[in-house]
């Protein structure tokens, strides 16, 4: 899936993330390979590698779009139940 502005780097489900991370960490490949191989810029594969160092694999999972609850009531009715 590529981004909708223009950018040509690809966004990365998270198990394609998580991937990424471990082939980094576990098989000591560097950031330069990765980036050519996800098609992703240096920045994001480097965020993904710290954020997973920091906070685990949830740092992971994007949230864009999620809703909270605040939008999970019940509908207004007109009055008639």
């Amino acid at each position: 899936m590529a981004n909708h502005r223009g950018n040509k780097s690809n966004i990365l489900s998270f198990e394609k993330k998580l991937e990424m991370v471990k082939e980094h960490f576990e098989s000591n490949v560097p950031l330069k390979d990765l980036v050519v191989k996800y098609n992703i810029s240096y920045s994001a594969a480097r965020n993904a590698c710290l954020n997973y160092q920091k906070k685990g694999p949830d740092a992971l999972r994007n949230n864009t779009g999620r809703t909270f609850g605040w939008n999970s009531q019940k509908p207004f009715s007109s009055g008639q139940e």
